[in-house]
């Protein structure tokens, strides 16, 4: 008798208007994916950008709640891969500052975490790829070129898309980077 090979589980940490039920969540079950898509708190976050503040402590304060209940939800269930889109990544870079977090692959689809987070390095050895739209008008691609610079172990994917990722998303090719992270996770760490 074979083992049937268990369905890759990925947490997705979904962007300020988006939700646990999103596109992305939905095109990923459907490529195979068991997806954990904790509802994160956004309210804190999105009341700083309505103000139009600039004050990053405010900012940290804000993403304390959405990133400790993203902790949760990886203390809850082993994944193969975390997923951040937008706020969902500033999200995960504050966890990926939290000693549980550890190596585990990690993706930021048109991260905010230099723009929401502060975010100005990568930790040395965290498998990391950043996925970020040439087109996007809400987060500079910039900002994931910076940061896939701070770290050896860091993979920039720049694709022809907007902020949504709506190409990359429903052509199939965030399943494939998703899978694509997990074996690049189990390189970095055979180093």
């Amino acid at each position: 008798m074979t083992d049937t090979p268990r369905a890759p589980r990925a947490l997705y940490l979904h962007g300020l208007e988006s939700g646990p039920l999103g596109t992305k969540v939905i095109t990923l079950r459907a490529a195979g994916f068991e997806v954990v898509a904790p509802q994160l708190h956004t309210a804190g976050v999105s009341a700083l950008l309505a103000a139009g503040s600039h004050d990053a402590a405010a900012y940290l304060d804000a993403l304390a709640l959405p990133t400790a209940q993203g902790l949760d939800a990886l203390d809850a269930q082993p994944v193969d891969v975390v997923v951040g889109s937008s706020f969902g990544a500033a999200v995960l870079a504050r966890m990926i500052l939290d000693p549980r977090y550890g190596t585990r692959p990690t993706v930021m689809l048109a991260g905010a975490a230099v723009k929401l987070a502060g975010a100005t390095a990568l930790p040395v050895g965290l498998p990391v790829m950043l996925v970020h739209g040439v087109d996007d008008a809400v987060v500079p691609v910039e900002d994931s070129r910076r940061l896939a610079a701070t770290s050896p172990t860091a993979v920039l994917v720049e694709v022809h898309d907007d902020h949504r990722l709506t190409r990359t998303t429903t052509g199939g090719l965030l399943a494939s980077l998703l899978r694509a992270a997990i074996v690049h996770g189990e390189a970095t760490r055979e180093v």
